[in-house]
């Protein structure tokens, strides 16, 4: 026997449905699952004809009673976000016949959004821990097969079974141990099946299609008859509480951003050049109103951040939700970014549709989603250390201090580390030197450390940094880096001098604590 799962892929990547309240639902729960399951169960491929109509048949009546006695151990909850704003709504014909006095009745017309749905990123899941007989899991296969929509009937879904431990599902929520009436903020309050449910359900039916039809005078509408949709019963209902399985990370370098997906890969020698023509791109649209989150240009006085608005490329292949052949342009903004100017970074951005460099040719932007910068990358694996390298190189910020022979590449790579980190460091007032010297000191004392530091000899620097101080002498190089817990392990962040335009982008890989011993010198103390 095997633990059970249910995944919901969406192709259309919408959801449309709605609460008995009217108001439009943020995502599919388990009592909606069910009831698609039942329907499907009584009308279609797995159903038994009983008294000239399509029923639920035993087998399947077994699976679905074991859904309403078992409620998920977890949920999967990808990011969703509105398609539209909820004031977004045109008249329509309502159906319904009007009278109007000292004239002919006439079809009334009535405010209706255009749409309430949901983008959906990914599947959901719905994640059992009990064991499942092979006979229930295919009954429950069958009946997913013929699920066509989850929702209203222009949410076409494709409704999967899975074994919970080959299908490795990105759970997001657990059932929590004490359930209450009143539960704290931050769960997920989610309506799911109960003992009974089934029954109620086909009570409904029953309800709605008597065996004796009405007559035809009996059938017939009237003048001003208001619509009269069914509304499914609320019994064998109960509401449980699930609370996300991950702590919601506080702080990253940066926090949310967009992806641009584009339809032809780049080069790695190119990447730089064409972030900085996607940066003209979006100074180009932002025109007069041109930002300091975006140019990194303040006004004297004005405190700077460690970290402004970031452009990178992120290939096909690496990560889940950049699945298309040609990659995405990567638009970071970090979590201290002034709401008003993140708006418009956000909006101006989801507005572009090429990326256009000179003889290197353009790349077209085929889609627009949102991704969380905090939870980019999948968590390492069990019993492993995370560290992190540069997909291409970094650079520093700084020349190599002459008057110190003990400073190395290693300590350039964590300066540059601290820079990334700097708002949240304490470090004592002092000259430029002092204070360099002091923030290399708090890295290694928080536990991070860098090795393996060596120079790129390369001579067209302009594949590492788009434009640099002229006291700065550009050193590309590589290193590797374990941050001591000061970024999150699944954080998206770049180091060096050129981490707001294209480089330093940092990937990450991991290590038994052995090897990276041996291999890094490592240590956990």
């Amino acid at each position: 026997m095997a633990a059970l799962a249910i995944s919901a892929r969406y192709p259309l990547g919408t959801f449309l449905g709605h609460e008995a309240t009217g108001q439009a639902s943020d995502r599919p729960d388990t009592a909606r699952l069910h009831s698609a399951l039942v329907h499907a169960a009584g009308k279609g491929s797995c159903a038994v004809e009983r008294d000239g109509d399509l029923r639920i048949s035993d087998e399947s009546r077994a699976a679905l009673r074991w859904l309403e006695e078992h409620p998920p151990a977890a949920l999967g909850l990808p990011p969703s976000e509105r398609v539209t704003v909820r004031s977004a709504g045109s008249y329509r014909d309502d159906g319904v016949l009007e009278k109007r006095q000292g004239g002919s009745p006439r079809i009334r017309k009535v405010l209706k959004n255009q749409s309430d749905a949901v983008a959906i990123s990914g599947r959901l899941w719905w994640v059992w821990e009990e064991d499942v007989p092979p006979a229930m899991m295919q009954a429950l296969d069958r009946l997913c097969a013929d699920v066509s929509c989850l929702g209203e009937a222009d949410s076409p879904v494709v409704l999967e079974v899975h074994e919970a431990t080959a299908a490795a599902p990105e759970l997001t929520h657990r059932l929590a141990e004490k359930q209450s009436s009143f539960p704290k903020p931050g769960g997920v309050v989610t309506r799911t099946p109960a003992t009974g449910r089934i029954e109620a359900l086909e009570r409904d039916y029953a309800l709605a299609r008597p065996k004796k039809g009405p007559t035809l005078s009996a059938d017939r509408s009237s003048t001003s008859q208001a619509p009269n949709s069914l509304q499914p019963t609320r019994v064998g209902l109960r509401s449980l509480d699930y609370r996300p399985i991950e702590p919601t990370v506080t702080w990253a370098p940066w926090m949310t951003g967009l992806c641009l997906h584009v339809d032809a890969p780049i080069r790695d020698r190119e990447v730089v050049r064409f972030c900085a023509a996607l940066h003209k791109t979006l100074s180009r649209l932002l025109g007069m109103d041109v930002l300091p989150l975006l140019t990194g240009n303040y006004a004297d006085g004005v405190p700077r951040p460690a970290n402004r608005l970031a452009l990178h490329y992120m290939p096909s292949g690496k990560v889940a939700s950049v699945d298309n052949a040609g990659g995405a342009f990567l638009v970071l903004i970090p979590g201290d970014a002034d709401a008003n100017e993140a708006d418009a970074v956000r909006r101006v951005a989801s507005l572009v549709t090429r990326v256009y460099l000179g003889s290197l040719g353009r790349r077209t932007v085929t889609r627009v989603s949102t991704l969380d910068a905090t939870s980019f990358w999948p968590s390492p694996a069990e019993g492993t250390v995370r560290f992190w390298r540069p997909a291409l190189a970094a650079v520093p910020e700084i020349n190599r201090p002459r008057r110190d022979a003990l400073w190395s590449l290693d300590d350039t790579a964590l300066l540059s580390l601290g820079h990334v980190v700097r708002d949240r460091l304490s470090v004592a007032s002092g000259t430029p030197e002092e204070m360099r010297r002091r923030r290399v000191e708090a890295i290694k004392a928080s536990g991070a450390r860098s090795s393996g530091s060596r120079l790129i000899a390369d001579a067209h620097l302009e594949r590492y940094v788009h434009r640099a101080p002229q006291t700065l002498v550009v050193q590309p190089y590589t290193t590797t880096v374990h941050t001591g817990g000061l970024i999150p392990d699944r954080a998206i962040w770049a180091l060096g001098q050129s981490r707001h335009l294209g480089g330093g982008l940092m990937f990450p890989f991991d290590l038994a604590p052995e090897v990276a011993h041996h291999l890094l010198g490592w240590s956990q103390c």
